[in-house]
């Protein structure tokens, strides 16, 4: 019976310990420390409760990525098994943040608005009733026409097809 009882008493120290790696799904990313911690719900428990914060796992200290997105899947480890020292290990690839392959268009949807990126360099912004830009001014690089609503607008001091420079702006 002492065998039996020291093992009883042994597994008493392990009550609440998190053993091995799991998946969180990140729920809170404003670390009021300002250090890189997450919070995440543990889909092993069903996603009822956060974690307590979790430190960010990095291959190198000068490497710092963005902080993953609510709702975003990432591998968590806890030292010791220890929920009160964990650590994640950055997001995982799945439904939330698939592989995005360099052929294919990336996407960003927020609400109505999506965003799409393709391949050879265009971007779609849609879903859009207003566009505010922050900025003294905006430059196109590279663009060979520039259009709203349809009609194509020109630059003042710019030249057009036949060397004439080109002195009102607007749109008709």
């Amino acid at each position: 019976m002492d065998i039996f009882a020291d093992l009883v008493k042994a597994n008493q120290g392990l009550q609440g310990r998190v053993q091995g790696l799991a998946y969180g799904i990140v729920s809170v990313t404003d670390d009021p420390l300002g250090l890189g911690r997450i919070q995440c719900l543990d889909a092993s428990k069903g996603g009822r409760s956060n974690t307590n914060w979790l430190y960010r796992s990095l291959p190198f200290s000068s490497f710092s990525p963005p902080l993953p997105l609510a709702g975003e899947t990432v591998l968590m480890g806890f030292i010791d098994g220890d929920p009160h020292q964990g650590v994640y290990f950055g997001s995982m690839q799945n439904l939330r943040n698939p592989v995005i392959n360099s052929g294919d268009d990336l996407v960003i949807k927020v609400g109505s608005v999506i965003v799409t990126v393709k391949p050879e360099g265009n971007m779609e912004i849609t879903g859009v009733t207003g566009l505010t830009m922050a900025a003294e001014s905006v430059e196109f690089t590279q663009a060979t026409s520039v259009t709203i609503n349809g009609s194509q607008v020109c630059t003042v001091g710019a030249m057009d097809s036949r060397n004439d420079t080109l002195v009102t702006k607007g749109w008709v």
